[in-house]
């Protein structure tokens, strides 16, 4: 190879060996960007998700202490005349009213079910029991909370009290209570004690409980009945923040008492051989339903006397009432065994599982009282005996019932402090002391105390 050929081989391997730097160095550069990046991102779109979720949280507690402060507004303006015209010279036109262009409503959609939709097109955050918005009447319902408690059967939360004395006297719903379990009542500061059943008034299905703790905070009553779009509140036992908020829906009324069901259909076709009554059909959400029972199933006794057909079951049943809890006698097969049973008084609308479906839970005695005005508060029936509170933190009344989706029943105050005041006094009455006569004792003489061998 000639002198010009060994250069040219020697320029191309210079050339080649230049090339493979230049590519290992731009390969560990892009090495260290992407290590860079993996670095750096993940707290990036950390540090944003946390300002988002700080920016939403202010504007929407901000609605929501605003929708507080219309309501507190409400109750101290007067009710307007519908026929009186309006002050155009107060009206303040918004800067950017001129620019907005008209506001296009779209009619809703024809349902072709008439189920509600359980979706929404509000945010969590925006619907009414979201955290942001029951945070907002935690000032307005004040330290009425402190009055609740919560009272515990087997383990769970069976229903929610209120402190009537500071002795340790409480009142709830009687109905949520199994007489024969034991009951535990978590104070308001997580202390626990055992709850002793004293008495209770099926009428307004409300029982007297004692506690051995003094001391307690009894509750504030505001014997005034709220009018209809007042604002209320339900406290929390173990918190302040109120467990749900609502409108008064209606004004006092009396509901109807319904026929306590089991929550099964009966077959009416069974040979005169057959001992019981057999089960066609178990209503979902019914005590029935709950205890267990099946389809096919044969209902043989009730508290003890034998079933012998249909007609004699629903002639037992009659005689009780919702809330009742009731032993019955079941055969499965080849096997026989015992349920406890809660009666319901369920009406007649409420026996479509449709209607079971989009209720949801029902308290078991939901009809039956004499005075009882409605709100929209949504509850469970496990949260029912506890205060209902307006904006100025005291209590209008005693949570009574769930009767539907939106519809709950409250005890207004001047009745329960009515029934609070006669059980106490008769319980008092009942634990008072008796105090015996004074005896004059003499003292034993000498003798007597002396001892012989």
């Amino acid at each position: 190879m000639n002198g010009k050929g060994v250069w040219i081989e020697k320029a191309a391997n210079q050339t080649r060996d230049r090339s493979n730097d230049l590519a290992r160095g731009r390969s560990v550069v892009n090495q260290k960007q992407i290590t860079i990046l993996v670095a750096v991102l993940p707290t990036l779109l950390l540090g944003w998700v946390f300002f988002r979720l700080h920016t939403f949280s202010e504007v929407e507690t901000s609605i929501a202490e605003s929708v507080v402060t219309v309501a507190r507004a409400s109750l101290e303006s007067p009710a307007p005349d519908a026929h009186a015209q309006p002050d155009q010279s107060s009206w303040v036109p918004l800067a950017s009213d001129e620019f907005m262009p008209p506001v296009m409503v779209q009619e809703p959609a024809v349902r072709s079910s008439f189920r509600p939709s359980y979706s929404s097109s509000l945010k969590n955050s925006n619907q009414r029991n979201s955290f942001f918005m029951l945070q907002a009447f935690k000032e307005a319902t004040g330290d009425c909370w402190k009055s609740t408690v919560q009272l515990i059967c087997d383990g769970n939360q069976c229903a929610l009290g209120t402190i009537v004395d500071a002795d340790g006297w409480l009142i709830t719903k009687a109905s949520e209570l199994d007489r024969q379990k034991e009951i535990v009542c978590v104070l308001c500061d997580n202390r626990e004690c055992k709850a002793q059943l004293i008495s209770s008034i099926q009428d307004v299905d409300l029982a007297l409980l004692k506690i051995p703790v003094t001391g307690l905070d009894p509750v504030q009553w505001d014997t005034s009945i709220p009018n209809q779009g007042k604002w209320l509140a339900t406290t929390d036992a173990l918190s302040s923040t109120p467990a749900a908020i609502g409108v008064v829906s209606a004004g006092p009324s009396k509901i109807t008492n319904q026929m306590a069901r089991l929550g099964v259909e009966l077959s009416s076709q069974e040979p005169a051989t057959t001992q019981g009554a057999r089960v066609k059909h178990v209503l979902t959400g019914s005590g029935a339903y709950q205890a267990g029972l099946q389809k096919e199933d044969t209902i043989c006794g009730l508290d003890g006397t034998d079933v012998r057909n249909k007609d004699q079951l629903l002639s037992l049943l009659r005689n009780g009432h919702g809330g009742q809890f009731l032993t019955i006698t079941v055969r499965r097969n080849d096997e026989t065994f015992e349920k406890r049973v809660r009666l319901m008084d369920l009406s007649v609308e409420m026996l479509d599982e449709t209607e079971m479906e989009v209720n949801g839970p029902i308290s078991a005695r939901a009809t039956g009282f004499t005075r009882v005005f409605m709100h929209d508060s949504v509850i469970i029936p496990n949260q029912c005996g506890g205060p209902l509170v307006n904006l100025d933190g005291r209590a209008v009344g005693i949570n009574i019932a769930r009767a539907g989706r939106v519809s709950t029943y409250a005890l207004p105050a001047d009745t329960v402090q009515s029934v609070v005041k006669g059980l106490l006094e008769q319980a008092k009455l009942v634990s008072r002391p008796v105090t015996l006569p004074a005896v004059q004792v003499s003292s034993p003489s000498p003798a007597v105390l002396s001892t012989t061998p």
